[in-house]
């Protein structure tokens, strides 16, 4: 009569061990899967915000015009021939003269306490196509920083830095960096932190007004 033979306790424990291992390497695999997935997202994010505002502005200030462009540590002034408060993307033209009717100022500027770029805008006092003088009202950095949280939108989130240059020929060059944080339990803030910068250069069309 044969006897069925069981498994010793040492083979129990080297079956254990190596199901153990097995799940340690899946473990770790995973939680690689994850962490380079929350970084991707983290870093997606912050590209998302940079390249958006440098279009943004890109495409806004490209239309101005360089006589009166103002600019210092993290903003930028210009005036902009689109209507106020956002009321369409037509320009209009001067039927007399045949040139652009300017009809506000623009500004963007960073905000460090809340790590943004905020954009806000003034109407002139009129309309005009003659610039020979700087239209009025000349406003300051300041002035825009004091208008209402309403009239202050947000250009950009997440924010690090933000600083624009003279590049000559009505050319200027800027740069943006955004920070965000990536969602790792197990790593420290450093490791947390995703950053990219992006630089680009805009000419500015309308530069022989």
């Amino acid at each position: 009569m044969s006897r069925r033979r069981g498994f010793t306790v040492l083979e129990m424990i080297i079956v254990a061990v190596i199901v153990l291992g097995l799940l340690i390497i899946v473990c770790t695999f995973l939680q690689r899967g994850s962490h380079y997935t929350r970084e991707t997202e983290a870093y997606a994010y912050a590209q998302r915000e940079a390249t958006s505002f440098v279009r943004r502005l890109s495409d806004e200030m490209s239309n101005s015009v360089d006589k009166w462009i103002e600019y210092g540590p993290g903003y930028v002034i210009f005036l902009s021939p689109l209507p106020p408060d956002g009321a369409g993307r037509a320009v209009i033209f001067d039927p007399a003269s045949g040139d652009l009717t300017w009809q506000k100022w623009v500004c963007y500027f960073q905000s460090a306490a809340d790590r943004t770029i905020r954009r806000a805008e003034i109407r002139l006092d009129a309309a005009t196509a003659n610039l020979t003088t700087e239209p009025n009202p000349i406003p300051t950095l300041a002035t825009f920083q004091s208008l209402p949280e309403n009239r202050r939108e947000v250009a950009a989130r997440s924010v690090e830095a933000f600083s624009i240059t003279g590049a000559g020929l009505a050319s200027y060059g800027f740069s943006v960096s955004t920070r965000a944080t990536a969602a790792i339990a197990t790593a420290t803030d450093a490791q947390k932190q995703v950053e990219i910068t992006l630089n680009s250069q805009v000419t500015v069309l309308n530069s022989g007004i």
